[in-house]
């Protein structure tokens, strides 16, 4: 049994994996974007790559990074990320 979504989240962050990357980067973005979430984050913990993609007027998302861990724009513009909370567990695991 499911429960429709009526009320569309402001923000959608994935933690990615190798398996997911490619997911991630073009079916879930394009899903998205068609729904109109103003933000989707893709993190990558084994890089720390944090793309952050704004939803413009054309409802196409822009891709944006983080420049000294600062968050340059959108819900949480001006947070600093501490990339040394990421816990990325044992990698053999």
């Amino acid at each position: 049994h499911s429960i429709p979504v009526t009320v569309l989240p402001e923000i959608v962050v994935e933690v990615t994996s190798t398996e997911s990357w490619h997911r991630d980067q073009t079916r879930k973005r394009a899903a998205y974007a068609d729904r109109g979430i103003p933000e989707y984050w893709i993190v990558d913990p084994h890089s720390l790559y944090v793309p952050i993609n704004m939803l413009d007027d054309r409802k196409v998302y822009t891709g944006v990074t983080l420049h000294d861990n600062i968050i340059p724009i959108g819900r949480f513009a001006g947070t600093v990320l501490n990339f040394d909370k990421f816990s990325l567990g044992d990698p053999d695991e």
